[in-house]
């Protein structure tokens, strides 16, 4: 009858809007792992397959199909704790960010940082200086993602170290 035919056909769409959901949940819940810039023995957690670009000299960058990661050593160049979250909205305008709201604040074991995310041409950004606490060097770090409301950007800028470092 037309009530089996349409309660076959109502639980094949089901079965199907699950199967979509599942395999777009575990396309979005990337596993991460870490990757190194090696010329400075920085780590950080970035999801699995990023490709390094470049290791070398004072940047280092990493690519996938979601995230473009770039980060910069500054060697101090004048940024204090004090000064960071108004030179990186500084900086954040002169590269054309917008949208953004607040400049965050976060640390970790080796880490002062400040982040701030918004959008460059309606493609989402997170831009970042991080201070290392032991006051040896500091980091710009910009990540470029897909996704509007993506967390792992800053989870991945929460996880950056020095190799010595265990995991943060």
């Amino acid at each position: 009858s037309y009530q089996r035919y349409f309660a076959r056909t109502r639980m094949k769409r089901l079965l199907t809007l699950l199967f979509a959901c599942g395999l777009l949940t575990s396309l979005s819940a990337q596993t991460l792992s870490p990757i190194t810039w090696e010329s400075y023995e920085i780590v950080l957690d970035a999801p699995q397959g990023m490709r390094t670009n470049e290791d070398g000299g004072d940047s280092f960058t990493a690519v996938n199909e979601m995230y473009e990661l770039s980060i910069g050593w500054l060697e101090m160049e004048g940024l204090t704790l004090e000064n960071m979250g108004d030179d990186l909205k500084s900086l954040s305008k002169e590269e054309g960010v917008s949208n953004f709201k607040d400049i965050l604040n976060s640390e970790n074991k080796d880490f002062h940082i400040r982040f701030l995310q918004g959008e460059i041409d309606n493609a989402p950004c997170l831009y970042a200086f991080l201070l290392a606490k032991d006051e040896s060097c500091a980091l710009f770090i910009s990540i470029f993602y897909k996704e509007k409301n993506d967390k792992l950007p800053e989870q991945m800028l929460k996880s950056v170290r020095f190799k010595a470092s265990p995991e943060a």
